[in-house]
């Protein structure tokens, strides 16, 4: 296989941060339970900062080793003429990595649209409780932050009628903290990395219940 210059960029491009990813994936699965171990000590807000970052290390730090180091050096070093051939391992590597890469995205764009068909098909009556602007809408189910991008409160009628105005407070502060942390932004950094081994899995739950 001896592909011309631009498509053999994109193979190695794909190779390396496949293998990239797999690597630096296993070394944070190995130091998934030191990390839960150690979130326990932490403050919950720091917990889920901590486990979030080790959540998207393996696919944040492949995809800046690839845009940095592997394509600038690439365009500048190697000669336009060149022609090599491809190994099967490269170009298996190349595969997969291409393979994760699209899955991530389809998962993070199919995310994008039904949140955005579900603020759309829940848009009701804007009201202001307890100082928040909320939606209030039949279609809603209880009290939900909706939206990526620019997340809304949405509060179904029989909630906003069955909640007492203590506990109605008590909702509206954590879903509002929700929104302030961008948690629904990072559910999608969380879409576009892959989960490799489950022990990333792990890592996602946990930051999940310290975001909670």
């Amino acid at each position: 296989m001896t592909p011309s210059y631009f498509p053999r960029l994109l193979l190695l491009a794909s190779a390396v941060f496949f293998l990239l990813q797999v690597t630096i994936a296993a070394v944070i699965a190995w130091l998934t339970p030191r990390a839960l171990r150690r979130a326990i000590l932490m403050a919950p807000h720091q917990a889920a900062r901590f486990l979030l970052l080790l959540r998207l290390l393996p696919t944040a730090l492949s995809a800046l080793v690839v845009a940095v180091l592997c394509v600038p050096g690439y365009l500048l070093f190697e000669p336009r003429a060149t022609s090599e051939e491809v190994s099967i391992a490269c170009a298996a590597a190349a595969f997969f990595g291409a393979s994760i890469l699209t899955a991530a995205t389809y998962n993070a764009m199919a995310a994008l649209v039904i949140s955005r068909q579900y603020v759309r098909r829940c848009a009701g009556i804007e009201s202001t409780m307890h100082g928040e602007k909320v939606q209030v809408s039949s279609h809603s189910a209880g009290l939900a932050l909706a939206g990526i991008l620019h997340p809304r409160l949405l509060i179904s009628e029989q909630a906003a009628a069955g909640l007492s105005s203590d506990e109605l407070a008590v909702a509206l502060r954590h879903e509002r903290a929700h929104r302030d942390s961008r948690d629904n932004l990072k559910r999608l950094l969380i879409l576009l990395a892959p989960a490799i081994f489950p022990a990333l899995r792990t890592l996602e739950q946990a930051w999940a219940k310290y975001a909670e």
